[in-house]
This record gives C-alpha cells, structure tokens and sequence, in this order.
C-alpha cells in the first residue's frame, strides 16, 4: 500500500514522532530501500529492549530474515500475521509504540524525525493528537480491516506551506472587502504558486472606516497548510481554488500586525487550511472580521 503522507504519532505534544513511509515493507511490499532499512531498524530495537532475535542487517533488502522478523511481532504485539508492514496500519503504529513514543532522543533512521515546529504548535491539545486517549476516537484512526489510515486523524499535512502573503482590506461600518495573495511553496520540489483571493464580509473595528495593507513579500510565519476533514495527500495544487474563507484578526497605530485563518473550499469541513501573519499599514484601529470570496486559479512562479 502507498503512503497517504506523514503520519504523526504521540498524543504527548512535545514528543511527536513524524513517520514518513512511502509504501509497504515485507511479504509482496512496495519495498523502498529506506523504509526497509526504517523498519529493519525499529525491529532492531524492539527485539533488543525484548532480548530476543539475532539484530537484522540494516541493508534495505528484505529477505526471508526480515520478513520472519515481521511476521514473529505481528505474532506477539498485533494478533494477526500477513507479514507486511503498511504505513499507517495497526502493525506500524505498535512498531513505533513499542520503539519510539517513550524516548526523548530518536535514532538516525530514515523516514523518522520530529514533525516541524509550526504542525506542534498549531495540532498542540487538538483531536489529531489527543485521539489516542478517546476509545471511539481510536478505533476511528483505522478503517475496516485495519490496513489504512484514516484521512482526518492520520494525514493532517498537505504537502504545502506558505511563504509570504499580503493583502488590502477595506471596512465600512460592519462590511468589509478584501483583495490579496498568498504564495505557496511545495515541499517535495520547492514549486511556488501564487493564489489571487477576492473576498467580501462582515466584522467589528475601532472605528467607522478602515483600511490596511500589507505586501505580498511579507513572510508568513508558522504557516504550514493543514487539511480539513477532506483531501489528499500530496494535496493538487488546483484544490485551493476556488472558494476561500478568512477570518482575520488586525491592530496597528499606523504600522501593525495582522494574523488571519484561510480555510481553502470550506469553513468547517475545509479541503485545506493555515495561519497568515504579517506586517500591515492602514489607519490606525483594531479590527476583526470573516471573509468568503474566490481563488483565482493557482499561477505558478517557480
């Protein structure tokens, strides 16, 4: 089975273990060198904190050795044996529970680090992480079967995050419009793409007239895009258009700061999601408003 994307474990916000799997390892698996060698590795360590099995060569190959090894954990730790490892199956998520969740350190193996400091922030205390602790929420993370992950718990990344962003926003009374964009940057090939939004809303201000703008090369800081309930991973590009919705949240005396919640094709249940910040100009007053409008189709840049 291929991977839907990194999957995050741990409900423990500052000891997330990030495990990247591009497919499965074992018996008929995808068989990828590193993720042989990331499970070969993690073997490695369950069976010498248990004092069984001669270690396995951590050669990215799977032979009859590494599959028996499978086969003999998903004996003890799982209750079934197909002898394969799927990234987001029930065998993983023991393999990493038994190996990884209580250590401060991580071991030099590949496919396994922390998540970014941005996914701990935003994710820190939200259901993604605390699902372990709930009994209907953790029988929820699996589907039937327990071969693949469930989308809104197990694949929160969607593969982009944003660089800069700016925008003009002018309020009058309670209705307000906005115009700006948002580059956005792939992490698999550093592609960026430029989104065009035009939206219109209604908020509160300190005063009867407002107006603010910020530059498009203004970085956008802690700005990881999350999925909502629906989407892919690797999230398509053309998926952050059309609709937007955007509530935002400003203060300046001239100069000022702006932060603001972009969900990408829904509020609620939202395809895609993320944190703008920047800096902004306009009149001087404090602001807070939720927008809807549309995205412009994605242009990319470089």
């Amino acid at each position: 089975m291929k991977s839907k994307g990194p999957i995050v474990y741990n409900d423990v916000p500052n000891n997330l273990v990030q495990v990247e799997l591009r497919g499965s390892v074992g018996y008929r698996g995808e068989n990828d060198r590193d993720d042989v060698k990331c499970i070969q590795s993690l073997l490695n360590i369950y069976n010498e904190t248990n004092g069984s099995r001669v270690p396995l060569a951590v050669d990215g190959l799977v032979g009859p050795k590494t599959i028996e090894a499978i086969a003999a954990f998903q004996k003890k730790k799982v209750g079934f044996v197909d002898q394969r490892i799927d990234p987001g199956n029930v065998t993983i998520r023991a393999l990493v529970n038994a190996t990884l969740l209580n250590r401060s350190d991580l071991p030099d193996v590949p496919r396994i680090r922390r998540p970014d400091a941005s996914f701990a922030f935003i994710y820190r205390g939200l259901p993604q992480l605390m699902a372990p602790r709930y009994a209907i929420l953790a029988s929820s993370r699996v589907e039937a079967g327990g071969t693949a992950p469930n989308d809104w718990f197990d694949t929160p990344l969607t593969g982009w995050d944003v660089v800069t962003s700016g925008a003009t926003d002018v309020g009058v009374s309670i209705f307000g419009g906005i115009r700006g964009t948002i580059v956005i940057r792939n992490e698999t090939d550093d592609s960026r793409y430029r989104l065009t939004y035009t939206a219109a809303g209604v908020g509160v201000s300190a005063a009867p007239i407002g107006f603010d703008f910020s530059h498009e090369s203004m970085k956008s800081f802690g700005s990881r895009i999350f999925k909502g309930l629906l989407g892919s991973y690797p999230f398509p590009v053309k998926n952050f258009a059309p609709n937007l919705t955007l509530v935002s949240l400003g203060a300046n005396v001239g100069p000022g700061w702006g932060v603001a919640h972009a969900c990408f094709n829904g509020f609620v249940i939202c395809m895609a999601r993320c944190w703008l910040t920047g800096f902004q100009v306009g009149i001087p007053g404090a602001s807070a408003n939720i927008y809807t409008g549309f995205v412009s189709t994605p242009e990319r840049i470089s």
